[in-house]
């Protein structure tokens, strides 16, 4: 009786299971009052909130991270025409497989550049350049 007692004494002393037995209680009775549901809802949409609000950040990043992708192999790819054409104008020649792979980066290029409505500048005239130059060379048929 005496350890029954002191049960007793310690469960009232701490209101915190008063409170989880009660809500247990109303949880378990025929009555329309769902605490144990309402608090797990709860917590819930807390989790699920800040994991939501963690997810964006995330595509956030990631679209940053694509552009700075996109936007380096762009200028990869004009400077390794500008380059192409540097040595062209120097009297270096070149193989068909060279052009055609310069070629190729100049259509990617300048569809990354039309996509984005960005200013060519430079490199409309060193296409030009390198087309005409690239046509000389099929119509001769001199590649290195």
């Amino acid at each position: 009786m005496e350890v029954l007692q002191k049960i007793i004494d310690y469960i009232f002393q701490h209101p915190e299971f008063v409170l989880v037995g009660s809500i247990t209680l109303i949880q378990i009775a025929p009555i329309h009052i769902n605490p144990w549901s309402a608090v797990l809802r709860l917590i819930r949409g807390v989790l699920v909130g800040e994991l939501a609000e963690s997810i964006e950040e995330i595509k956030k990043d990631l679209l940053g991270l694509r552009q700075d992708v996109e936007q380096e192999k762009a200028d990869n790819k004009r400077w390794n025409i500008l380059d192409f054409a540097n040595s062209c104008r120097n009297g270096r020649r070149h193989t068909k497989d060279e052009w055609h792979h310069v070629i190729d980066q100049l259509k990617e290029y300048e569809v990354f550049v039309e996509e984005r409505n960005l200013d060519n500048g430079v490199m409309e005239e060193e296409a030009k350049y390198l087309r005409r130059l690239y046509a000389e060379r099929c119509e001769k048929n001199d590649f290195l």
